[in-house]
């Protein structure tokens, strides 16, 4: 059996034994709102305070995560993405399989680190087999942070994939945010931006900026 599908199966299998394992019990004690973060107390708060997320207001528009978009919040989480793919032109890959974990985590209400590492399969037409790996990690400081506005700062390096050809490492900056436009009295529409900067330059680099519009019934 190959590694991917090993890889697969234990990480289904863990996920399960933690569903099992049951949940710790949770207080009933309603949690104090966190403090508004914004530029002009960047230095003063939010460091010393303890993860919470932020729910947005009541009658406005949710910050989602969105697969095509880098989130702009703090979290404490886990992901495995998978995906199985074949080729049915005349293609001279005939089968891909891809494998990724993400794990982020949420020091406080300022900072986060997060660490991922994937596994690609390329099975070639011409009985080629081809496969590779690679890491990376990103450090995330929240720069805004209130009930309408979300901004923030990410560094992020990923390893070279060498076993598919790829042998530069890759760091790059971002800007994301997510802004409320409820309260501007336009219904529940939100604007998600992003802005990626490389600070190193291998040769599929590239600067990249995205502005979503999202209308929210």
């Amino acid at each position: 059996m190959r590694p991917i599908v090993l890889t697969l199966l234990l990480t289904l299998l863990l996920t399960a034994c933690r569903g099992l394992a049951g949940t710790t019990e949770i207080s009933q004690t309603p949690a104090q709102p966190p403090t508004e973060l914004t530029l002009s107390n960047f230095f003063s708060a939010g460091w010393d305070q303890p993860y919470s997320f932020r729910t947005s207001l009541p009658d406005g528009a949710p910050d989602l995560p969105l697969f095509t978009l880098v989130t702009n919040f703090l979290a404490r989480v886990s992901r495995t993405d998978y995906f199985y793919e074949t080729e049915l032109g005349k293609s001279p890959t005939k089968d891909v399989q891809f494998l990724d974990e993400y794990v982020d985590y949420a020091f406080n209400q300022r900072v986060m680190l997060s660490v991922f590492g994937n596994y690609t399969e390329l099975d070639q037409r011409d009985s080629r087999y081809e496969a590779g790996r690679a890491a990376g990690g990103q450090l995330r400081f929240q720069l805004v942070d209130t009930q309408t506005d979300s901004d923030a700062l990410n560094f992020r390096v990923d390893s070279p994939d060498q076993g598919l050809g790829n042998h530069s490492t890759k760091i790059s900056s971002s800007i994301t945010g997510w802004h409320d436009l409820s309260q501007l009295g336009v219904g529940r529409n939100v604007i998600m931006l992003g802005v990626d900067f490389p600070l190193t330059h291998p040769s599929d680099t590239r600067n990249v900026f995205r502005l979503t519009y999202i209308y929210c019934y």
